[in-house]
Parts: structure tokens; C-alpha cells; sequence
């Protein structure tokens, strides 16, 4: 039986929305979407081995993004905890709002 979420687990899943927010994360994903489409291989090792290291860096940060995410969307019971998790944070967000 899964233990229930806590509010380090929230606060784990609030970081990975921050980091989405990020303006070098918004460049990352930009130019992950719209100009990095590789052919074959080699034109990843090209990114990998820091031709240019600003895509690199970009690259980097894309792919560690994505595997943190996978890691907590895995199964249905990681999803159900995200959805709840999220839906905790929101609530609180709006409370501190409304309190301000």
C-alpha cells in the first residue's frame, strides 16, 4: 500500500514546476521544440560533445527534466499522487492569495 504524499513530496514537485519556469529552462525547451531535430546519432554526439556549449547546456537541462518527470508519472499510482499533490499546492496558493 502506498504511503500518502507528504509535504516534501509537494515541495519536490513544486521545484520541477519552478524549474519549467525558469527563463533558461523556457530557452532550453524552445530550442529543443523548434531547432534541435536530429537526423541520425551523430548529430546528438555533436550537441553532447559541446560544439556549441550553449546548446549543450540547453540539451542537458531538456533531457534531465524529462527523465525527473518520467520518473514521477511512471505508474498510475505516481500519477494520482501528482494530481493530488498538485491540486494541494494549488489550494495553498490560493489561500496565501487570498490571505495576502
Amino acid at each position: 500500500m502506498p504511503k500518502k504524499p507528504t509535504a516534501d513530496d509537494a515541495q519536490i514537485i513544486m521545484r520541477l514546476y519552478d524549474l519549467r519556469r525558469e527563463p533558461e529552462m523556457r530557452k532550453a525547451r524552445s530550442w529543443f521544440a523548434a531547432s534541435f531535430w536530429p537526423k541520425n546519432a551523430d548529430d546528438v554526439v555533436e550537441v553532447i560533445k559541446a560544439v556549441n556549449p550553449q546548446e549543450n547546456a540547453w540539451f542537458r537541462q531538456v533531457s534531465g527534466y524529462c527523465r525527473v518527470e518520467k520518473l514521477a508519472t511512471r505508474t498510475k499510482d505516481g500519477r494520482d499522487r501528482l494530481q493530488t499533490m498538485v491540486k494541494r499546492v494549488e489550494a495553498r496558493r490560493a489561500a496565501v492569495a487570498k490571505a495576502a
